[in-house]
């Protein structure tokens, strides 16, 4: 006799459940993924927007220190600074959202599941949309410059590989943990 047949008896014998959930407990693992969920969305965003504020800061700084006056630098420098612009706008919708959430344990868990999905989609648009700027802006500006064929080909490979490890990276932590999440929810429902 298996453990679901165990239940079934229980259940229709005594008119209760044979299990038991810890409410307290529940609660406590909801609130520890909501704030580990919203800490990890932070520290993404954040990296990402003091790496797009300061590296084109100290670019600027040693171009005009050289005296080099590329519009390939620029390019460079101003597609980082609307990165820096895109994450610090969307960060701030994101936070203005927190206000709409309500207290209860589920809206907790719909709120951890909100910013799991929100780092997700995050990851991807800056996957694609990210990667695919500087890699046309550096490759062009290797070919601008006259570089090697040898030396563009590998920079092409670069970004290749740092497209795939960064889908492995999305799959592997940030899909699964929004996954971990939304069956959690579905569990507490049923």
């Amino acid at each position: 006799m298996n453990i679901e047949e165990m239940q079934k008896i229980w259940n229709s014998d005594t008119q209760e459940h044979l299990y038991a959930i810890d409410e307290k407990g529940m609660e406590k693992i909801v609130f520890t993924k909501r704030n580990k969920a919203i800490k990890r969305v932070n520290l993404v965003e954040n990296i990402i927007l003091w790496m797009n504020i300061l590296l084109p800061s100290f670019l600027i700084i040693l171009a005009f220190i050289k005296g080099k006056d590329k519009v390939s630098i620029y390019a460079m420098e101003a597609f980082m600074f609307l990165t820096a612009a895109y994450i610090a706008y969307h960060k701030n919708l994101r936070i203005k959202s927190y206000k709409n959430w309500g207290k209860s344990m589920m809206d907790v868990l719909e709120e951890a599941i909100h910013n799991a999905t929100y780092q997700a989609r995050l990851s991807n648009t800056l996957l694609i949309w990210y990667l695919l700027g500087l890699a046309i802006i550096s490759i062009a500006m290797l070919i601008l410059e006259g570089k090697p064929w040898w030396l563009i080909l590998l920079m092409g490979l670069f970004f290749g590989l740092a497209f795939i490890f960064g889908r492995w990276e999305q799959r592997c932590f940030h899909n699964r943990y929004r996954d971990e999440l939304i069956t959690l929810k579905k569990k507490l429902q049923s």
